[in-house]
């Protein structure tokens, strides 16, 4: 029997997918434990649980740190398989920025103006969320960088992947467990979050070549991207800290719960 242990959310919409999460769980007769993790710290409040057999944690990254010290397993689904050289390398084109180059994130202001990009796209090319994808600018950049690394709590390296800017349209959260789609959901739409419970069948038919290209963990999600005329992958994210947005938790609890 798995047990699942929740991070206590402090965002309404975390609050709202632990609720249901909770919810689904007692209807299935599967036990769940909330913790409070201190942040930076990463010290659960009251000291880790004690619990055995199999589990799967929930929360923010900060969760991996409890996971570890507790040697809980699955627990979580990490994978090199979902940073962005990865996922360009198993889809090529079909990967949104396709054209992006991963680099040291004191080459990126350099690299854009070789470019001619006075605006371009970067995240980070790893599953850690140093920061969030977003658009810079030439001026904004390295500013942004600076005080970024300056106040990182835990140093370490990283690669920042720089693209050109893409016009996207609908884009979709597609959960995958055993290399099958679970749930889906709208979650932004022409750059609003605005989470609506649809999808076509073609991007349901994409999703699934896709997961046939690159199937990097049991369980991970998949954001794919109305391009104009095309679909395009946005990311692959990890299971474990991911949004689900207005995707039937209901469908994604239970496919866990019976891998």
């Amino acid at each position: 029997m798995i047990t699942w242990v929740l991070e206590k959310a402090s965002f309404e919409h975390r609050i709202a997918v632990n609720e249901k999460i909770i919810k689904r769980l007692a209807e299935t007769g599967h036990a769940h434990k909330e913790i409070f993790i201190v942040p930076f710290e990463r010290s659960v409040v009251g000291g880790d649980p004690h619990i055995e057999g199999r589990i799967v944690a929930y929360g923010s990254t900060a969760i991996d740190d409890v996971v570890a010290r507790n040697k809980w397993q699955p627990a979580l689904w990490r994978s090199d398989g979902v940073v962005e050289t990865s996922v360009l390398n198993a889809i090529g084109t079909n990967y949104l920025n396709y054209d992006m180059k991963s680099l040291d994130p004191s080459d990126v202001l350099a690299y854009a103006k070789e470019q001619g990009w006075e605006f371009f796209f970067v995240k980070p090319d790893t599953d850690d969320k140093e920061f969030p994808g977003m658009v810079c600018d030439q001026q904004k950049y390295p500013f942004f960088m600076e005080a970024l690394i300056a106040n990182m709590w835990d140093k370490h390296d990283f690669k920042v992947c720089v693209s050109s800017i893409k016009n996207i349209g609908i884009e979709w959260r597609i959960p995958v467990v055993d290399g099958e789609i679970v749930d889906y959901s709208i979650y932004r739409q022409w750059r609003k979050v605005m989470p609506s419970r649809e999808i076509y069948q073609e991007v349901l038919d994409f999703t699934k070549k896709m997961i046939s290209l690159h199937d990097p963990a049991r369980a991970y999600v998949i954001d794919v991207g109305q391009v104009n005329d095309e679909l395009k992958v946005i990311e692959y994210n990890g299971f474990n800290s991911a949004g689900f947005y207005a995707c039937d938790i209901n469908n994604i609890v239970d496919a866990v719960n019976t891998m």
